[in-house]
C-alpha cells in the first residue's frame, strides 16, 4: 500500500495542469476532509496545502524546463498556472531567492 504522503504527491502531479486545482478539489480526490488533509500535509511536510501543491508544480516546472524544449509560456500552462507573471514570479522565488 502506498503511503499517503507518495499518493499525495502522485495526485498534485496528475492535477497539476488543472489551474482550479485547489484544497477542497485535492481533499475530495484523496477521500478526506478539508481539515483533515490540511492536518496531514502539515504533519508530513510542515507546508499548507496551497504551498505544497505550488512547489510540486514548480518542481514539475523545473523537469520540463531541464528536459523539454517548451517557451515559459507554455510550461507555465502546463503546471496550472493561469498567469505566466505568476508562474515567472513564483519559480524565481522558489528557486533563486534564499528567502525562500
Amino acid at each position: 500500500m502506498k503511503s499517503s504522503s507518495k499518493k499525495l504527491d502522485e495526485e498534485i502531479l496528475k492535477n497539476s495542469t488543472d489551474s482550479d486545482l485547489s484544497v477542497e478539489s485535492l481533499a475530495e480526490i484523496m477521500n478526506m476532509s478539508r481539515s483533515t488533509l490540511y492536518r496531514k500535509i502539515k504533519d508530513i511536510s510542515n507546508l499548507s496545502p496551497n504551498e505544497l501543491i505550488n512547489i510540486v508544480r514548480l518542481k514539475r516546472a523545473a523537469e520540463l524546463l531541464l528536459n523539454e524544449n517548451f517557451k515559459m509560456y507554455e510550461i507555465a500552462e502546463k503546471v496550472g498556472y493561469k498567469s505566466q507573471t505568476s508562474f515567472g514570479r513564483n519559480f524565481q522565488k522558489h528557486f533563486f531567492d534564499d528567502s525562500f
